[in-house]
């Protein structure tokens, strides 16, 4: 794969990244972080992940009691995607809320 992490894949001429995030079962919210730098919280604030999508992911979460669930998930991005998406503060990646007029587009599995 020359060079790329092996969570890049690249699948029928689109490109696919598999990142690790925090689904909040509290406000439905899924989270994942863009970049090392990158700190994001849920809706609820519950839950913040920070690291980056690889090796340096953690997650913080506020509350003993607050739902949770640890996902891998493959969105439609290069790693220079989210790091741009990040950078330039576009907030297009990153956090996924509840959507009920659309399916999500996006696989997950719960590990």
């Amino acid at each position: 794969m020359g060079g790329l992490s092996p969570l890049f894949l690249f699948t029928k001429g689109r490109e696919k990244l598999l990142v690790r995030a925090i689904h909040c079962e509290e406000c439905n919210t899924t989270v994942y972080s863009r970049a090392s730098e990158d700190l994001r919280e849920c809706g609820c604030g519950r839950v913040r992940v920070y690291g980056g999508f690889l090796s340096h992911f953690k997650y913080d979460i506020i509350g003993k009691r607050t739902k949770f669930k640890k996902l891998k998930m493959e969105i439609k991005a290069t790693p220079d995607d989210l790091y741009d998406d990040y950078e330039n503060m576009e907030d297009r990646f990153g956090l996924i809320e509840k959507n009920t007029d659309k399916k999500q587009a996006q696989s997950t599995y719960i590990f």
